[in-house]
């Protein structure tokens, strides 16, 4: 008499479509060998370019680092032209690294101080092309080109760079500040309605910040 089959598990039939896939997977590997092999390879390949490019950015960016306290240190002792090189030379050898991007705003800020508003202006803008991810430093590159373009009278400019400073960070505790300078620049060249736009602006947005007085002090003149 012939027995009944009996009913598999579910662990059996998870165990057989295991030795399945296991049996598949070998035969599929010693079929394509070559294959398999240059994906592994690849892989290996990958990685270890990864771990050594971390390795060579932080082994620049230690390298910078030591060559930016060595020309802040002359900017310092006030050996202006000798810092003027280092940085020009960190910023072309290391571009790239955080550093490099420090460089170059010291560049355009030792600029600025020398009355070089052209140059100081190209600096600040490199440093936003390149390097603006730091708010804090991005937001102050807009000030100085604002101020440098200020400096050479050419008031819209200057006018429009400091807002977009203020609008690119409406947070940034210089916002207001931007704004004043941007209304400022606005009254000189004689464009009393985007100056007054601003002063409300400042009102409106920062009632806390230290320059509203003013800035409600040049809206009612400006309204008088």
């Amino acid at each position: 008499m012939l027995k009944p089959n009996k009913r598999l598990t579910k662990k059996q039939i998870k165990e057989d479509k295991f030795v399945t896939y296991y049996f598949k997977t070998q035969d599929y590997i010693q079929k394509n060998q070559k294959i398999v092999s240059s994906v592994i390879i690849g892989i290996i390949a990958i990685v270890a370019l990864s771990i050594l490019f971390v390795r060579s950015k932080r082994a620049a960016e230690a390298s910078a680092s030591i060559e930016l306290a060595r020309a802040e240190s002359a900017l310092q002792e006030n050996n202006l032209n000798t810092a003027i090189d280092m940085l020009k030379s960190l910023a072309d050898n290391y571009s790239g690294t955080k550093n490099a991007g420090r460089a170059v705003f010291q560049l355009a800020n030792v600029y600025f101080e020398r009355q070089d508003y052209e140059m100081a202006r190209q600096y600040y803008e490199q440093y936003l092309d390149d390097f603006g991810s730091d708010e804090i430093m991005a937001s102050s590159a807009y000030s100085g080109i604002g101020a440098s373009l200020e400096q050479k009278e050419e008031f819209l400019e200057a006018a429009y760079y400091y807002k977009k400073g203020a609008d690119k960070y409406p947070e940034h505790f210089e916002a207001a500040q931007q704004l004043m300078s941007a209304a400022r620049c606005f009254r000189l060249a004689n464009n009393k309605v985007e100056a007054k736009e601003l002063y409300q602006r400042i009102i409106d947005d920062y009632p806390k910040s230290n320059v509203v007085r003013n800035a409600e002090m040049m809206l009612s003149e400006l309204q008088g």
